[in-house]
């Protein structure tokens, strides 16, 4: 079965699955797991780049306003207020400077926010439950989150922001949300962890050892653990390029 990322109740999950929800200050269950994002994380960013905008924009227009009073005065005063112009005219610049700096940092803050927000959903869609080395049950959403992170980036302009999902090779695609998730659900090395593809997550640990990355390796025969790590080692792109399955009579 599939987690759902946020549940205003427990009722009718499996109580299996309590474990795996920790329940908020808002009285809403969370899946519990290190890798979910704040879920107002972006809400909270783009409110916060707003309201930069905002309080630069005014500031900006009272010092630009003022220093074209002072260019008039100097005017009529025959050049007299030069030096003050030019001092400042370092100021507004200086200030214009030190808001693209912080505005660049802010917008990778809100692509960032928005990039872990829609994998967030994504992954939550497509997780089940697979059997632990322990013999207990553990969700895939953490392992899911992390590979479709690394399919997506995000822009932002004039004030919106868009999440992109980017084709195998790492480049910007047009690829809808809807035509990502069946993408993923197609993948063969992916059945294992997602729900309702008919694979078996018999062999596949989430939090359990996993087994060790030697040896030639498949994507369909590695476990959520080690698909995982081989991504944190390697890289997506290496990952993907390691053969699907393995050839009849190897």
């Amino acid at each position: 079965m599939a987690l759902d990322l946020e549940l205003d109740s427990l009722d009718g999950i499996d109580e299996k699955f309590h474990s795996e929800y920790k329940k908020g200050d808002d009285g809403k269950y969370r899946l519990d797991v290190s890798g979910l994002p704040d879920v107002n994380g972006l809400k909270s960013a783009l409110e916060k780049e707003r309201e930069f905008r905002r309080d630069y924009e005014k500031q900006f227009k009272a010092a630009n306003d003022e220093l074209e009073k002072l260019k008039l005065d100097s005017l009529k005063k025959g050049g007299k207020n030069d030096d003050l112009i030019k001092t400042y005219e370092e100021k507004v610049n200086s200030m214009k400077s030190d808001y693209e700096s912080k505005l660049s940092e802010l917008n990778n803050y809100v692509k960032n926010s928005a990039v872990d927000s829609e994998a967030a959903k994504i992954a939550s869609k497509l997780a089940r439950a697979v059997k632990g080395a322990d013999g207990k049950d553990y969700s895939t959403y953490e392992t899911l989150f992390e590979i479709v992170k690394h399919r997506m980036t995000a822009e932002v302009k004039d004030g919106q922001t868009k999440v992109i999902i980017l084709d195998k090779s790492g480049k910007p695609s047009l690829t809808s949300t809807d035509e990502f998730l069946t993408e993923l659900r197609n993948t063969p090395s992916l059945m294992p962890l997602i729900a309702g593809t008919g694979a078996s997550g018999a062999n596949n640990q989430a939090h359990g050892n996993g087994g060790s990355l030697t040896g030639k390796l498949y994507r369909s025969e590695m476990s959520a653990k080690q698909i995982k790590e081989f991504i944190d080692k390697n890289g997506r792109d290496k990952y993907l390029a390691l053969p699907a399955k393995r050839p009849k009579g190897d």
